[in-house]
């Protein structure tokens, strides 16, 4: 029930954020994609591995598709769009397929540059039967490569979570 409280109060906060922020991916694989560039990774977990590509398209418009495998038997596969917004302050905008089912969903993303090397990050997703949060850190190996360390809860029958590790490759 806590969980549930906090869980909510942090979605409400990240979601209440001003005007001027946009929707989130369900992963920021990457802090420095650049136009007509792609990222692919991978990220394995104490319960799920995550494997995903994204583009720009844009300066704007990242378009991503990312497929998790569950320890417990559920996997998902998301399509999503990332709207940049200001400040680190983006919005995801998508549809997961799970369990022969396909839903729609909305997003929140902040990163946050902690060094020059690393930057952090926050996300949230929400949609019908499902939620959300991870919590992370990026770490820019060299100019190609970066490594993700992160945390997420996921709840859809049930409560799942993770840690994991991942490597990102970007194709300039």
């Amino acid at each position: 029930m806590k969980a549930n409280k906090l869980f909510f109060g942090f979605l409400f906060t990240c979601l209440t954020l001003p005007a001027a922020a946009v929707l989130a991916a369900p992963v920021p694989v990457t802090d420095d994609l650049n136009e007509l560039n792609s990222a692919y990774g991978v990220m394995l977990g104490t319960n799920s591995n995550r494997y995903y590509i994204e583009n720009r398209v844009s300066d704007t418009l990242i378009l991503g598709l990312q497929s998790t495998s569950w320890q417990k038997g559920t996997s998902t596969t998301d399509l999503f769009g990332q709207i940049q917004g200001l400040d680190g302050t983006d919005v995801l905008i998508g549809i997961r397929n799970f369990d022969s089912k396909t839903k729609g969903f909305i997003g929140m993303t902040k990163t946050m540059p902690t060094s020059l090397d690393w930057n952090t990050y926050v996300t949230a997703v929400v949609g019908k039967e499902f939620q959300e949060v991870e919590a992370g850190a990026i770490y820019t190996v060299t100019q190609d490569t970066d490594i993700n360390l992160s945390y997420n809860l996921y709840r859809y029958h049930g409560n799942h979570s993770s840690v994991n590790i991942g490597l990102t490759y970007k194709a300039w």
